[in-house]
């Protein structure tokens, strides 16, 4: 079961400047966006970025060894049209979200206030 959060764009935005703006953000060595499908009143697009886990294991006999290794956290959206307002719904939202909403900010060159539902509460962040 997919589990969703919805944010509404709170300033008259359409699909289209949405698209415009992440596409300049493409994907680079550490994080970007994809675009997989665009039409007129929907995007369907994901966002990636490049982790570097660091781990300790000790083995059999007690030696510890560090281990490195880079993951890669992709968080799926898409940007959807209703009533003349513009919504991100991110589907099955990872657990760090803190890139992805960091790489939003960055293509809005101003202020503009998120309002995000998540299981029926709302929570208001300004970005």
């Amino acid at each position: 079961m997919n589990s969703y959060r919805i944010i509404e764009v709170s300033k008259k935005l359409s699909v289209g400047d949405i698209y415009g703006s992440i596409i300049t953000h493409s994907f680079d060595d550490s994080s970007g966006f994809f675009v997989n499908k665009k039409r007129r009143d929907i995007v369907k697009a994901s966002h990636v970025y490049k982790k570097l886990i660091t781990k300790n294991i000790k083995d059999i006999e007690g030696n510890q060894e560090v281990v490195s290794y880079f993951d890669y956290i992709e968080t799926k959206f898409n940007i959807i049209s209703s009533d003349d307002k513009s919504y991100i719904v991110i589907i099955d939202p990872p657990r760090e979200s803190k890139v992805f909403n960091n790489d939003l900010k960055k293509h809005y060159h101003y202020s503009q206030v998120l309002n995000i539902f998540q299981r029926n509460q709302k929570i208001f962040i300004l970005i």
